[in-house]
């Protein structure tokens, strides 16, 4: 049976946004030079690249790693008809992207939750140096280096309100898709990036405020300059 689209529930419809309107934030480039490499080079030359050479992120940088990767491509002033850089089941959009800066640029080391409605990061925690604890150890050897981290999440009620049971496979192939946009836009940029999955969720809960049910971490990846 077909739902003819005004009988659409509203629930199945509606984006929504996380976000933090009393905390500090920052406004991201949205202006960008174009890649001189192809599709076809860049998917060939992609891999997970787990040396960097310590060098800074520029602002404009992590601005364009995100807006092509997870960021909000097709505007409208509906919000529930923008797209973004990556497929979403039905247009839930359950994931949630935070940053962790550790390299100091232009933009103050610490961990954001980035807002993808306005293209901005919003400051959760300056670096203090007590969450570094949460992704070093195992992973040492690869962040020790690396400019920044990327935090996936997922609110997986998005999802279900429309889903239900399929909801938990939609959302890892949309984890994997934002992963592979990064993947694409490191290696179009000349960065380096490398998924991470074995991680401390329980810490990382902790870190991030989420309760590991309503909201849980899938994984990260680690951006660094290889040259």
């Amino acid at each position: 049976m077909v739902m003819k689209k005004n009988k659409v529930p509203r629930e199945w419809v509606t984006i929504h946004f996380k976000e933090y309107p009393r905390l500090d934030s920052i406004k991201l480039h949205r202006n960008f030079s174009v890649s001189k490499m192809n599709l076809e080079t860049l998917i060939e030359k992609r891999e997970s690249r787990r040396k960097f050479n310590g060098n800074l992120l520029s602002l404009k940088e992590l601005s364009k790693l995100l807006y092509y990767s997870c960021g909000i491509t097709r505007s409208n002033s509906n919000l529930n008809m923008t797209r973004r850089a990556y497929p979403s089941a039905g247009a839930r959009y359950p994931l949630e992207v935070y940053i962790v800066i550790l390299k100091k640029d232009k933009i103050k080391t610490g961990l954001y939750h980035y807002n993808v409605k306005y293209h901005s990061l919003e400051l959760l925690l300056e670096d203090d140096k007590k969450y570094t604890k949460y992704f070093f150890g195992k992973n040492k050897e690869i962040i020790k280096d690396a400019s920044a981290l990327v935090i996936i999440t997922s609110i997986p009620s998005r999802m279900e309100i429309k889903y239900l049971a399929q909801s938990d496979k939609f959302i890892l192939l949309e984890a994997g898709h934002v992963f592979q946009n990064t993947y694409l836009i490191s290696e179009a940029m000349g960065l380096g990036c490398c998924a991470i999955g074995r991680l401390d969720d329980d810490g990382m809960n902790k870190l991030l405020d989420i309760d590991g049910k309503y909201e849980n971490i899938i994984y990260i990846i680690a951006i660094g300059k290889i040259s």
